[in-house]
């Protein structure tokens, strides 16, 4: 394949993922970040939604694009994606593959405006909905209190989610960029089974062979710790909004999607565990 392949967010856990499966198949890839920070293998662009005019340079000589757009923004979403789109078609990239999340199909929610933008784009596209990843316990944001207090803190209550795998999204978005039966298709990621967070924390625990302890907070405490940390309120509520999701059961549905793209099961929390054991001790 010749084609040159833009990836956004191409340094966040999802994108390291299809940046590496891209150049493992022979893609060539254009990795973005805000500082054009060099990725190995790729070429190094700078990219920055909250800045337009880093999209014409980004797009140029490029045919196909992942598309996530970061959390802060997604809010102005229905203002940003279409100007992105525009440039897009101006550039004439031929099929886009956008990355939302669970629950993004909910009619008038911040993502589902992106991701109807992208269907009237008139360019080929795939969406992508992937569950809460595995690797929030590590590398991820959760990792930080698990090193520091054993353990998560979280207003999941009991919750159940079907944690999937970021090196699964990151295959299925290859294979969506890259083969055409793809087209037009909405794909919900699921790992194999649902848990909740005291079932998954145990997991955890015998993989690192310490203990990993779930403790249930309310919004507020989460709200408190976040700004502690220098997170803006505008991500504080889309994360609370998010827990809620959890405590609905909105979280707990289990999908064959990765399985009918790769034809083979999804990665288990278990064999995450297994496999990140050294990050979690």
């Amino acid at each position: 394949m010749d084609d040159k392949v833009l990836v956004t967010g191409s340094r966040g856990l999802v994108g390291t993922e299809v940046v590496k499966e891209l150049l493992e198949r022979g893609v060539i890839v254009k990795a973005t970040s805000r500082q054009g920070t060099e990725v190995a293998g790729a070429e190094a662009t700078i990219f920055n939604f909250g800045k337009p005019e880093t999209f014409a340079p980004a797009l140029e000589g490029v045919d196909r694009v992942f598309l996530l757009v970061p959390a802060e923004f997604v809010e102005q979403g229905d203002e940003l994606v279409p100007s992105f789109i525009s440039e897009l078609e101006g550039a004439g990239v031929r099929r886009v593959v956008c990355m939302t999340g669970m629950t993004a199909e909910r009619p008038g929610a911040p993502m589902n405006r992106i991701e109807e933008a992208v269907k009237d784009s008139g360019i080929s596209w795939t969406l992508v909905r992937p569950n809460w990843f595995n690797q929030n316990f590590a590398p991820g944001f959760y990792l930080g209190s698990i090193k520091a207090a054993g353990g998560v803190f979280l207003p999941a209550a009991d919750g159940r989610v079907s944690f999937v795998d970021t090196r699964d999204i990151g295959a299925v978005v290859t294979a969506a960029l890259i083969e055409d039966w793809h087209n037009g298709r909405e794909y919900t990621l699921t790992g194999p089974e649902a848990l909740d967070h005291a079932e998954a924390c145990a997991i955890l625990s015998e993989a690192a062979g310490r203990e990993i302890r779930y403790v249930p907070v309310s919004n507020d405490d989460m709200r408190g710790a976040l700004r502690q940390q220098g997170m803006p309120e505008v991500g504080i509520e889309g994360l609370v909004e998010l827990y809620g999701l959890v405590r609905d059961g909105s979280c707990e549905v289990v999908s064959d999607d990765i399985a009918t793209v790769l034809d083979r099961p999804p990665i288990s929390l278990a064999q995450y565990a297994a496999d990140h054991a050294e990050l979690l001790r």
